[in-house]
């Protein structure tokens, strides 16, 4: 079955022409045509107006991928604006706007079996009294492309709340959703998939845009920005049932209490992630208890705490010890001691290969410049004796380099007059990865290393313009420095499924 909107109709010269956005076809619950204009969304429920209008605008029941619902705009369901049932729909090109309930899943409410799928859907001005303000899912959902602004909830996700299944959201934005309890996602087992994905403005009280109590879930490519918490982590937070892999991610102008961009209580790594301009009183840009985050290859950046650490550590005193590992990161200018522990039990930290302002222990750690392309600043907006409509500038964190760097806005190499100390700085047992050569046979700190966007290795001299054979670190000879490379990595296979042993 297909349902398609969104046609001129009679009375148009091209009755058969078909846009949507240009010809809304509206499906509402408002049956007597007499609801009152209202724009505080916890009072739709009790809405006088409102209370003849029909307990759902769509009924979706045991319906495959087969059956199409595509532009509608589908507006002051009671109870929710679709409810699926066993449901595993194709809806596209929609506009939820106005639904409200005094349950869950104020736009859409899933059942427990089937995965409905949304394609360019927006989601506006939705309400539930308890979770979901736009969609709950008990199933696990797909989103594509869709936008969710203002949503609320009475208590946990704003725009999305998945209380089981599998739920994938890639290329969504996420914009001004606010929760009472905890922010614009919600995920509670199963997996959760995220890849580029903006969060925008979105809060709730633990995890401004997004609250992880169990289950597996993945960031990819997603940008978290002025989200607020006002207990813990103003974009991410997450329990110690989930376990979480945040990658290419982007974490910008957060706050919260604790942990200005995230707060954990269980695993995660964190690999090739910005964290600049966060705040909070404790951890501007991190915060964790009990089992500790893994940052790898991450920049912070102008992160401010009014305790002075960037990354806090603090332990159940259940534990005795809680790490926090940094391998490989840069944190600059964001605060006095960047990484400290704040001990119930017993804390510590594994911080190598990383450049850290004010110094750490550690093997391989340095302070000094990191030299980025551009940092990130504060423009004072015209108005320089007013700090209040200052505009924070997102800064370029590639390392400059005298043998050559990327520059993202020419999409070329160029070369500057100064090389970064984080060239060649990194764990020198990690692989180099995808870095262009001469790359120095030895990963460079920070967001990029490892990347084919890697900053070049200088070795006081031009680029070589013939590749030696067993020149392995570019620097135009082949020595002891080549062996000693050679020999580190000595009988490592990279693909050892692949390559399995000789047996005699």
């Amino acid at each position: 079955m297909k349902f398609i909107g969104g046609y001129a109709g009679t009375g148009e010269v091209e009755p058969d022409d078909r846009d949507p956005q240009l010809y809304p076809t509206v499906l509402t619950g408002d049956l007597k045509d007499n609801d009152a204009e209202n724009s505080n969304l916890p009072s739709l429920p009790n809405d006088p107006t409102r209370s003849d209008d029909s307990t759902y605008v769509i009924v979706s029941q045991n319906n495959d991928s087969s059956t199409l619902l595509d532009g509608f705009v589908i507006t002051a369901g009671a109870r929710s604006g679709l409810n699926c049932a066993g449901s595993s729909l194709v809806v596209v090109d929609c506009v939820f706007q106005h639904n409200a309930t005094a349950f869950d899943g104020g736009a859409v409410h899933q059942e427990t079996s089937g995965v409905a799928t949304f394609t360019r859907c927006t989601f506006t001005e939705n309400y539930a009294k308890q979770h979901g303000g736009a969609i709950y899912t008990q199933a696990g959902i797909t989103l594509t492309d869709c936008a969710f602004v203002a949503n609320e909830a009475g208590m946990a996700g704003a725009a999305v709340y998945n209380a089981g299944g599998n739920t994938v959201m890639t290329g969504c934005t996420f914009t001004r959703n606010a929760a009472t309890a905890d922010g614009a996602v919600e995920h509670i087992g199963g997996w959760l998939t995220a890849r580029n994905c903006t969060f925008t403005d979105n809060s709730g009280k633990d995890g401004g845009a997004v609250r992880l109590l169990s289950g597996h879930t993945e960031f990819a490519d997603c940008l978290f920005e002025n989200n607020s918490a006002s207990m813990r982590g103003g974009a991410l937070f997450y329990d110690g049932g989930s376990s979480e892999s945040i990658h290419n991610c982007i974490f910008r102008g957060n706050s919260a209490e604790n942990g200005g961009a995230l707060f954990g209580f269980g695993r995660s790594t964190i690999r090739n992630c910005v964290f600049e301009n966060n705040s909070a009183k404790s951890g501007g840009a991190a915060s964790a208890d009990c089992h500790a985050p893994n940052f790898v290859h991450c920049v912070f950046f102008a992160n401010r705490a009014d305790d002075g650490v960037c990354v806090a550590q603090n332990t159940c005193s259940s534990r005795s010890v809680a790490w926090v590992t940094i391998t490989s990161c840069i944190l600059w200018d964001s605060g006095g001691v960047s990484v400290a522990q704040t001990s119930k039990a017993t804390a510590t930290s594994r911080v190598t290969y990383s450049l850290i302002q004010g110094g750490s222990p550690g093997e391989g750690n340095i302070d000094a410049d990191p030299l980025f392309a551009i940092p990130g600043r504060w423009d004072p907006n015209g108005t320089r004796d007013i700090t209040s409509d200052d505009v924070w500038i997102s800064g370029d964190y590639h390392l400059r380099s005298q043998a050559g760097r990327w520059d993202p806005l020419t999409k070329g190499w160029v070369a500057d007059d100064v090389t970064s100390p984080c060239i060649d700085g990194g764990d020198p047992a990690s692989s180099i990865g995808l870095e262009p050569f001469p790359n120095g046979g030895v990963i460079n700190t920070g967001i990029y290393g490892g990347t084919a966007e890697s900053s070049k290795s200088y070795f006081g001299k031009p680029v070589c313009q013939t590749i030696i054979p067993g020149d392995i670190n570019g620097d135009c000879r082949v020595d002891m420095a080549d062996l000693e490379i050679m020999m580190s990595h000595w009988l490592e296979d990279a693909n050892p499924s692949q390559n399995p042993p000789h047996r005699r």
